[in-house]
Parts: C-alpha cells; structure tokens; sequence
C-alpha cells in the first residue's frame, strides 16, 4: 500500500501541474504503432473552442488527415528521441481561434509525445504569466502518465523450517508461491526453488552471514516456480535456537514480484517528473502542511536567489513574499485547503537578496 500512495502522490502533482499552467498541451500514446491522442488540458480546449474532448481517443493521422508537416514533425519526433519545433503553424483542426501557434513536440517516454502551442511573439501579451511564457523557448510540458490500472494486492507469505538447507516444513501459502505440493517439497534440498546455482549460494552465504551478525537474515533474491516462472522474493530467516544451530532455520518467503514492478514504475515516474520540473520555464514548488519548502525547480533557484542548501537549512514559503503580502497569502492557502478555486492570485515577491518582483 505504501507504493500505492506515493504513485498516487505522483499522480495528483502532475495533475496539479497540468491544471495550473496556461500553456495548450496535448498527450499522445503510441498504440498499434499509431499516436493517440489521450489526454488534454484546459488551454488546450480553450484554443480549440472547446472542441477537444472531440479528438480525445483518436489517431493524429485521422486528425491532422490534411496537415502532413505535423505527422512528419510527430515521427521525426518519435524516431530520433528529441525535440521537434515548428514555426507559425496553423494546426488546424485542433487549433480553432483564427491564431498560427509555434508548435513542440518532446518525447518524454519510449511510447508517450507532448505537443504544445505557444503563440508567436506577434500576438499581444496579455498579462506577466503569459508574457514569461511566450518568452522561453525551452517549455518541455509533461503531462500524467497513465495510471497504472493493476496495483499490487496484499502478497501472500510462505512460512517454513529447513535443516542443513532441506525443507522439514512448509506451508500452504509457500506451496502456492513455488506451485509445488509438500510432499514434492519436504526432505528436498532448498536448491529446488532456485533458478541457479549461483543464486542458491550467493543466498546461503549473504542470509547467513547477516544470521550470525544479527541474529537474523534477509535477502532479495529470485525463486523459480514448478512451471518455470521467475519470481522476486524477500527471503528472510533465523535460527530456531541460536543455541543449537543444528535443530535448522525457521523463514518466511514474501512474493515481492508486483511490488518490485510498481517500484521500477514508481523510480521511472519521478524520474520524468524530475525532469519535466526541471525544463519547465515556471517556478514550480512544493511545501508541507506548515508552508516550509520541500523542493523547488531550478527556475525557482534562479528567480529567488536561493539554493538547494538554503533549502535543506529550512525556508517557509511565505519567505518568498515581501511580508505586507503574507497574511493575504496564509488566508488564500486556507482557502484552497478547503476546496475554494481562486484562480491566479499575484503578490509581490522578494529575492534572497531583497529585490522585489511582481509573482
């Protein structure tokens, strides 16, 4: 359950994010060796008069039928693992407001394409956020992966006793995670259950090494079921009697197999994460209950003047606003606590070294 959680944390900041940038983005998957236009956010609709919901599910070679130097731009993008602008393009049909966007697209995993539009420098800046935006080149927008739709459940643990390494007994539960019956099982070497010598002794030496240091050992390591299928297990044991070394080893075997998945996707997921931050030409930031920080963008780094050390010393968000603003900001994140959508609310900030900006 504890990755469950911190997927779900991940999940509920890219859509934050996604929800508070005023830039269009649209994300595409591949599927059948096509891209499919699967997600979407609220710029995206507003540029397309509210049209876009329209396109979701659908193949770009059937949305943009009639514009080939956007499926060009989309393959070149797919093929050759980076960014891919164009200049002043019309995008039709997405594009519905009359206005000729610059066009990026970035691919930001193996089967997954952002796009997004910004408008040429021609047409009028309407306020500071747009105005910093349009800008920057480099605006990488990633947008929430999709969610993983199987998530662990509770694994069942094998329980057991071996004697110079044989199995004396064996429960139900670790009869099911090997697919052998006990009776194929007792009096057998614990050598059945691995799919190499190698792991067999890397086991026998690491788990007992840590039982004679600590009175207890545990281990990743693999198992190869009855039907041949490798599983990843927490392998954990100790001495019946510490004592008596000879009367065997109790253990228990965890099936970690889903959990050692969810956790490569977990790694990968803050990995992309990381990255899109890291490219976005906005401060992004995070806090805890209290306001303290507990990451911030490079961007953020480089508007305030603070530094990842400063960070680590202990900054409150409030900090960053000139203090005949902070009891305004305190009341507005109160506010958004309890639900209430404000909008973009501006404050006067300051730098580290005091110099004050519009925020």
């Amino acid at each position: 359950m504890e990755f469950k959680s911190k997927i779900d944390d991940i999940e509920k900041r890219f859509s934050m994010l996604l929800k508070s940038i005023p830039i269009p983005a649209l994300l595409w998957k591949k599927m059948n060796n096509s891209f499919t236009l699967v997600n979407s956010n609220e710029e995206s609709s507003r540029i397309s008069g509210g049209k876009i919901k329209e396109y979701l599910g659908r193949k770009a070679s059937e949305i943009y039928k009639n514009n080939s130097q956007i499926l060009k731009a989309m393959q070149e993008c797919a093929l050759n693992n980076h960014k891919f602008n164009l200049t002043a393009n019309e995008s039709k049909p997405i594009v519905n407001n009359g206005i000729s966007y610059n066009i990026s697209f970035k691919l930001v995993a193996p089967d997954t394409i952002v796009q997004y539009f910004t408008a040429n420098s021609s047409v009028n800046k309407s306020n500071l956020k747009n105005d910093t935006f349009k800008k920057n080149e480099e605006q990488n927008l990633l947008i929430q992966l999709a969610l993983l739709e199987n998530l662990c459940k509770t694994a069942p643990i094998g329980i057991g006793m071996v004697v110079n390494r044989n199995f004396v007994n064996v429960n139900d539960f670790f009869c099911d995670l090997v697919g052998y019956n006990r009776e194929e099982l007792i009096n057998k070497s614990a050598r059945i259950v691995y799919p190499t010598d190698e792991e067999y002794e890397y086991v026998g030496k690491e788990k007992y090494d840590q039982i004679s240091k600590y009175g207890i050992g545990t281990v990743e390591t693999r198992f190869r079921r009855k039907d041949g299928k490798i599983i990843q297990v927490l392998l954990s044991s100790a001495l019946v009697d510490p004592k008596i070394p000879s009367l065997g080893t109790t253990f228990t075997a965890l099936d970690i197999t889903k959990i050692k998945t969810i956790e490569k996707e977990l790694i990968n997921r803050e990995k992309i994460f990381q990255e899109f931050v890291k490219m976005l030409p906005l401060v992004v930031f995070e806090t805890d209950a209290l306001g303290n920080l507990s990451f911030v963008n490079e961007k953020g780094f480089e508007l305030f003047g603070y530094s990842p050390e400063d960070i680590e010393k202990g900054i409150n968000s409030l900090q960053l606003l000139i203090p005949a603003d902070r009891r305004r900001a305190l009341i507005n994140i109160s506010r958004n606590l309890k639900g209430e959508n404000l909008g973009g609310v501006e404050y006067l900030a300051q730098k580290k070294t005091e110099i004050y900006f519009l925020f």
